[in-house]
């Protein structure tokens, strides 16, 4: 499907003598509102620097995790429940001459064999929304943390407690989805040794990113090619008018949080 999407929309499969950029895959490595420019404002935020060990917890095909190894020279390692999403990254790791990543199939919530304080940075991008056990994810990413590591979060959160309408890009049914408020976040990373140390309320942003995507789509005239489609499905549009219309009502809302772990 992937390949299909890079050939419509012009571009070379990748070969041995060719390797494909982060400009020709951004449409679809990326599955956070703001895409690459979203990323790196949170990596800014969070002071990650070369030679930082990074994971990306929810690390999907892989887009953000390639752009904080390319962008700081960070040994990275991207995690994810999705096997599929897993072998994806790996198979775009090897289109674009990715050095300094690596993708495993694993939960966030526990972080398995990871060693205890051996990570400078974790970050996740649009995926607590699907993380029901935040207590858990936070035990997970504050034993995995050096004392003073980062952790920076993107994410949907809950609003004013009425009922959510799908499909969202990040769920079908009611089932799917876990959103929590920022109070329940900061309580669960704070029980893990995480103190806060920055919030930005980020709804009219990404109000603002979808109506600028949407507006450059209608000038392309068309569809197909790279972009949400490939990986959300034809019903993509329906989706994100769920999104913008509880944007605008109250009953979800987008954060930005950046946590760091205690010294002891």
């Amino acid at each position: 499907m992937i390949i299909a999407g890079l050939q419509s929309s012009g571009v070379s499969v990748p070969s041995p003598d060719t390797a494909l950029t982060a400009v020709q895959l951004r449409g679809v490595d990326q599955f956070h509102i703001g895409g690459v420019n979203s990323a790196l404002a949170l990596f800014d935020k969070m002071g990650i620097k070369k030679g930082d060990v990074v994971v990306d917890i929810g690390s999907g095909l892989g887009g953000p995790a390639r752009l904080v190894s390319e962008r700081f020279g960070c040994s990275v390692v991207g995690v994810d429940l999705c096997e599929e999403f897993v072998a994806v990254a790996k198979e775009i790791n090897v289109w674009t001459r990715s050095s300094g990543v690596e993708f495993r199939v694993g939960d966030g919530s526990s972080l398995e064999g990871m060693e205890p304080g051996t990570v400078d940075s974790m970050f996740m991008l649009h995926v607590g929304m699907n993380v029901e056990d935040k207590v858990a994810l936070g035990g997970a990413v504050g034993r995995g943390l050096k004392e003073g590591g980062v952790f920076g979060v993107f994410d949907m959160v809950a609003g004013d407690g009425r009922a959510l309408d799908y499909p969202v890009p990040f769920a079908t049914e009611a089932g799917q989805a876990f959103l929590s408020r920022e109070e329940e976040y900061v309580e669960a990373f704070e029980g893990a040794g995480l103190s806060l140390v920055g919030m930005e309320d980020k709804t009219e942003y990404c109000l603002d990113v979808i109506k600028g995507n949407a507006k450059r789509a209608k000038e392309k005239g068309r569809e197909g090619g790279l972009g949400p489609t490939i990986v959300q499905g034809k019903n993509v549009g329906t989706k994100m008018k769920n999104i913008v219309a509880m944007f605008k009502d109250g009953r979800m809302r987008a954060s930005e949080m950046i946590f760091e772990k205690k010294s002891s």
